[in-house]
């Protein structure tokens, strides 16, 4: 006695050539996607690197600043030109703490011959 019955089974299916340029033209659809994917990620990636590296480096100023304890700033100093020993003293205009005392140079010595009137004219 024989009984016919169905189920389903794998077996190779060799495609058609319309089948084969479909696959064809979704794999090379795909392979833009994953490589627009691929640039988008490294382009991220390259972003939060610069921003790593920016934080990164404004870490190691003010590590700087905290480990010498101090920085330089600009300050207008107040200079006073000593021409009797010919020297010249650079004082704070806040704390009128002198800052540094330097030598005269031949310019700063010439202005022993400018009138003091004119000198203290802003």
């Amino acid at each position: 006695m024989k009984k016919t019955i169905k189920e389903k089974i794998f077996h190779k299916f060799d495609f058609t050539p319309s089948e084969l340029q479909q696959l064809g033209l979704e794999c090379a659809r795909l392979s833009t996607d994953i490589n627009e994917l691929k640039d988008g990620a490294k382009s991220v990636a390259s972003d939060y690197k610069a921003k790593v590296d920016q934080k990164d480096s404004q870490r190691n100023l003010v590590a700087s600043k905290l480990n010498s304890g101090y920085e330089m700033r600009e300050v207008e100093a107040i200079v006073e030109l000593d021409f009797a020993i010919g020297k010249k003293c650079y004082i704070h205009p806040q704390t009128f703490e002198v800052l540094k005392i330097t030598d005269m140079s031949p310019a700063d010595r010439q202005m022993s011959l400018i009138d003091e009137s004119e000198f203290d004219r802003p």
